[in-house]
């Protein structure tokens, strides 16, 4: 379950610590790159649209606008290149509902989209998860003196602090932690659904996935069973299809708990999520891509691999990035 890495990303090459608000993927119509030290951005075909010159970039654009890295300091720059925020900030996180999250001489606030704090820093920086930390539904997580509650636009606290962990609000509802169990808690911050398991993961698609007595399964929104647990792991829903862990192989269910996809790639919990009706999986040892039917249809060649995005996804093989297309195509590909 990804809650045991809690969205964990892997940054190679490039910082990836924003996410867009909908989906916790940012929209990568520009691409960031890296040549030699120095970061910028491609468009779809591979051409280079934004020179590198920057320290450090996302991964691509939340609301328009990406974070950018020079000389120790993070900003913004608009789809053109243009520095639109100045770097000043110690770290910076994607554009959500109009606002993102900055770090300054090591605490936590927001900006707007002209650059202007609007919630002065005073949270801690939770740097147990590299979670993304942005607003979702209204609120955003924060914690003090390690514990969990949400803030809303104004800052205000929300929901008072008072988890061991929380998931960010996802159709209405945060998963959240006290002592060794997890349950479910509105927007007003009201247990919805009891503290009984002993993992969970935010709502997807309707469902989440939780674990009980050892196994993993998924419940609806009033935490009645949908698919009873009897999976050894399981990641959220996507596209109709949730990645499950059986006999030590991954395979993937649909909402009745069928296999649509039998149990036969190695589990890794950084891939398994359909995207644009193909998913990344790994056998033995590599990462290629599979669609709907289990059918790999880009061979498992890759050290890592990002999910699909307008048609194309970030890989990386002998240490060394490339694009490519649903094809298997090479877009481009690092020098």
């Amino acid at each position: 379950m990804k809650n045991k890495v809690l969205f964990t990303i892997l940054a190679i090459g490039l910082v990836i610590t924003t996410a867009c608000s909908d989906s916790k993927k940012q929209n990568v119509e520009l691409r960031g790159i890296r040549i030699e030290d120095k970061c910028g951005f491609i468009d779809r075909n591979g051409k280079i649209v934004i020179i590198p010159r920057f320290d450090n970039t996302h991964i691509g654009f939340c609301e328009g606008l990406s974070g950018v890295e020079l000389s120790n300091k993070w900003g913004f720059i608009d789809k053109t290149g243009e520095i639109v925020i100045s770097p000043q900030f110690d770290k910076a996180y994607g554009f959500s509902e109009g606002l993102a999250a900055v770090e300054i001489e090591g605490q936590l606030g927001f900006i707007d989209r002209a650059g202007e704090i609007v919630i002065s820093p005073q949270f801690e920086i939770d740097n147990s998860n590299y979670a993304w930390i942005r607003f979702c539904d209204g609120l955003a997580k924060i914690t003090i003196n390690g514990i969990f509650g949400f803030i809303n636009k104004s800052g205000q606290i929300a929901i008072t602090p008072q988890f061991d962990f929380a998931t960010d609000f996802s159709d209405g509802l945060a998963a959240v932690k006290r002592g060794t169990k997890w349950g479910f808690i509105d927007k007003k911050g009201k247990i919805v659904i009891d503290f009984q398991f002993d993992n969970a993961c935010g709502f997807s698609e309707g469902l989440a996935a939780i674990e009980a007595g050892g196994l993993y399964g998924f419940i609806d929104k009033t935490g009645k069973f949908a698919i009873n647990p009897q999976f050894d792991d399981a990641l959220s829903f996507s596209e109709g299809l949730a990645g499950v862990k059986l006999f030590g192989k991954m395979g993937f269910i649909d909402k009745n708990g069928t296999f649509a996809i039998n149990p036969q790639f190695d589990w890794n919990l950084m891939v398994g999520e359909f995207h644009e009706d193909l998913a990344a999986v790994e056998k033995d040892g590599k990462i290629g891509f599979i669609d709907k039917t289990g059918k790999i249809v880009i061979n498992p060649e890759f050290d890592y691999a990002t999910y699909f995005d307008k048609g194309l996804t970030s890989v990386w093989r002998a240490g060394k990035r490339e694009f490519i297309d649903k094809e298997g195509n090479i877009v481009w590909q690092e020098p």
